[in-house]
């Protein structure tokens, strides 16, 4: 077991909200640039959208490729 690492919660929910955010950028057929990356990271991380827990990625992917609004909802908290 770890011991508690200061800011490990954030460091997880930003890793996950760019892996969304790629995601989404591909589903939507649109090339993997930092870019297309930050222009949807507010779109996989904010209401409105199914909420998404830590670890639930495959449900996340899902959705995404399904059309659907996600709404991670972070280790650290929203």
């Amino acid at each position: 077991k770890l011991p508690p690492l200061p800011f490990i919660t954030n460091a997880y929910d930003a890793a996950a909200v760019i892996g969304l955010a790629a995601y989404a950028a591909k589903v939507k057929g649109l090339p993997l640039t930092s870019k297309n990356i930050r222009d949807n990271l507010r779109a996989v991380a904010n209401p409105p959208g199914e909420i998404i827990q830590p670890g639930e990625f495959k449900k996340a992917f899902d959705l995404l490729k399904a059309g659907k609004k996600i709404n991670y909802e972070g280790a650290a908290g929203s």
